[in-house]
C-alpha cells in the first residue's frame, strides 16, 4: 500500500505460462483498477515493501532463475529504476 492505494506487483499467468512484469493499482476511494509503468524485469513472489514513500520489489522467480535484482518504483514520476545494490544471496524455498 502506497498513499492509500493497492499495488499488484508482478506475478505469472497460469494461461500462458508466462511471467509478468506489469503492475497495477487499486483506489479504494474511486473503487478503480488502473495500469502502472510496468518493471523493467518480469517476477512472481518478489518480497515488496513501502519505504520512504517508494515501492521496493525484491528477488523474487524470474523467468530462467531465482532474481538477486530490485527495482524501485517512485510514484512522484511514475518510473522504475533498478537499485544499484543486488542481493548478495538468494535464500528462500
Amino acid at each position: 500500500v502506497l498513499d492509500n492505494e493497492v499495488f499488484a506487483v508482478g506475478g505469472y499467468n497460469d494461461l500462458d505460462c508466462k511471467y509478468l512484469k506489469t503492475v497495477e493499482k487499486y483506489d479504494p476511494k474511486a473503487n478503480v483498477w488502473s495500469k502502472v509503468k510496468s518493471m523493467h524485469v518480469a517476477r512472481r513472489s518478489p518480497g515488496i515493501v513501502n519505504y520512504r514513500d517508494k515501492i521496493f520489489v525484491v528477488g523474487g522467480m524470474g523467468v530462467e532463475d531465482d532474481l538477486k535484482s530490485v527495482e524501485v518504483f517512485d510514484p512522484m514520476n511514475g518510473t522504475w529504476t533498478k537499485f544499484p545494490h543486488p542481493l548478495n544471496e538468494i535464500c528462500g524455498t
